[in-house]
């Protein structure tokens, strides 16, 4: 059973699946994280059904020895992270970090005010499009935003601008205060073409950039 967030640790016997299982909520974000030394880790994402007769909603093997995924639960109901070997070869020890969270959707350049749960953290999730770049700017947080890809990973900013790379679905992580409140816009950079050997005018805006 698996008992909300955080990592995890087992030992896969060669040739079996690891079923960690937990009661999932329509629209609950699961970002999965499975690594080892010891085996080439596939990971999967299904929906319960009978004993041999689960619904696979996702499959990764990322290259090596570690594989991830991030996905927002179609319904409410019983789920299972599954964990194998890459053709049921080999096994060992393998550690598994999963986060779970409800997110709200966000609108890149639409000022949103909320509010921190319990535990100090709100979540939104947004479409970015390739080679996008995305600023967020939030009033009321205790650390800067954590802007995360379509597999969870968290991107690294320059100057708090954070570069899409291919067009997904995203997650932003807020924290601060519980139950504080807090005002956030993510603004969209403009592009622009650069004239070798020309001036060229230009006005910024607080918040804004140009590339």
């Amino acid at each position: 059973d698996l008992k909300g967030t955080g990592q995890f640790g087992a030992f896969l016997t060669p040739g079996q699946t690891d079923r960690w299982i937990f009661d999932g909520e329509k629209g609950e974000t699961i970002v999965a994280h499975v690594f080892t030394k010891e085996f080439d880790p596939i990971l999967e994402l299904a929906k319960s059904g009978t004993k041999d007769d689960d619904k696979v909603l996702i499959e990764v093997d990322d290259p090596g020895s570690e594989s991830r995924y991030m996905i927002r639960l179609p319904e409410k109901g019983q789920y299972k992270i599954r964990v194998r070997a890459f053709k049921d070869r080999g096994g060992g020890n393998y550690s598994l970090r999963v986060q779970r969270f409800q997110a709200k959707p966000l609108t890149v350049g639409k000022p949103v005010i909320g509010a921190f749960d319990r535990a100090g953290k709100s979540y939104y999730y947004f479409q970015g499009v390739k080679d996008q770049i995305l600023i967020p700017d939030v009033r009321g947080a205790s650390t800067k935003p954590a802007m995360l890809d379509f597999k969870g990973r968290v991107l690294l900013d320059w100057a708090g601008a954070v570069h899409i790379e291919e067009g997904c679905e995203g997650c932003l992580i807020l924290s601060g205060q519980p139950d504080y409140r807090f005002d956030l816009v993510v603004r969209e950079a403009q592009h622009k073409t650069l004239t070798v050997s020309k001036d060229q005018a230009g006005s910024l805006q607080p918040g804004e950039l140009e590339v």
